[in-house]
Order: C-alpha cells, then structure tokens, then sequence
C-alpha cells in the first residue's frame, strides 16, 4: 500500500502523523504535569504566605501607625477639634508674640467615605515665630497641616509690613 505512494505524499503523511503523535504525547503526559507544576506554584506561594502573615501583620500595623500619624490626631466632631486646636495654639501664640488675627469660618467637604474639615487660622508675627507655631502645630499632632500661606500686608495706618501667615488644618472623620 505504502509502495504506489509518492515520495511527496509519503512526506506529508510523515509530517502528519508526527504531528498527531506529538499531540498525543502532548495531552497525555506533558500538560498534565504542566498543570501540576503551576498547581504546586502556587500552594507553595500560599504556604510561604502562611509562614511570614505574622509579619505582614505587624508591617500593615506599622503603615497604618504610620499613616495615623501623618493624617494627626482624628476627633469626632469639629467642635472638639477646633477647641483642641485653639488650646494648644493660642497659649503657644502668646508665648512667642504672635497674633491670632482670625479664625475663619470652617470648610467641610465629603471625600471617599471620609468628611474632610479644614480649620483656617491666621496669624501675624515674624517669619521665625510663625515657623514656630507651625512646627508646634504638627508636633502635638492636632490634626494635618495641609497648607500655609504666607503674606506680607501693609498697614496704611501705622505705614509698617506685617507677616501673616493663614494656616490650614485638616481633621479627617469617617462617614
């Protein structure tokens, strides 16, 4: 049967059935364990996970500690924020000659679950005494100093340039 054949057929039944016996062996032994080596991947990936979760724990701990503390101190009404900041900050104020021109009415927006209340205070002093008080504010960690603007203004009255600086502190609260 195989004699009337031509060379060319006998070549392309050659690479026919190689073809088919490749994709035998193929289904039958090597994706079998392909799929059991990508199985065993992945159980150790999860064992190794299982071995360092104590660990991850106390790093996610460590962030979370970390980011609190960054954010500052979180307080459960603006009320009680704003008093907490004002306690601290005025006698500070005092102390280094500063002062607390205006408290401007506060700012509440609604972001991701969170109600952002941003407290403005302005100020008038020297730019060392205003560095202070910032430097103050975010050690005792009332809240997130997000900005400070500074601006020099001219009384027309006494013809002196005063420094002011509006500082803004932010409490966060979750919704």
């Amino acid at each position: 049967m195989f004699d009337k054949l031509t060379y060319r057929q006998k070549t392309w039944l050659l690479i026919v059935s190689a073809i088919v016996v490749f994709w035998g062996g193929y289904s039958l032994a090597i994706s079998k364990t392909v799929d059991l080596y990508s199985k065993i991947e992945t159980e150790s990936q999860k064992l190794q996970k299982a071995k360092t979760a104590n660990n991850d724990i106390v790093s996610a701990q460590n962030k979370l500690n970390q980011l609190k503390y960054k954010v500052g101190k979180t307080s459960p009404s603006f009320e009680i924020f704003q008093k907490e900041v004002l306690n601290k900050v005025v006698p500070f104020a005092k102390q280094n000659k500063i002062l607390v021109n205006e408290i401007k009415l506060p700012h509440k927006s609604i972001e991701n679950s969170y109600e952002i209340q941003t407290l403005q205070i302005e100020c008038r002093g020297n730019f060392r005494s205003l560095t202070k008080l910032l430097n103050h504010i975010q050690k005792e960690n009332l809240g997130r100093v997000c900005s400070v603007d500074y601006e020099l203004r001219k009384d027309h009255k006494l013809k002196k340039r005063f420094l002011y600086a509006t500082f803004y502190i932010q409490n966060y609260l979750a919704l």
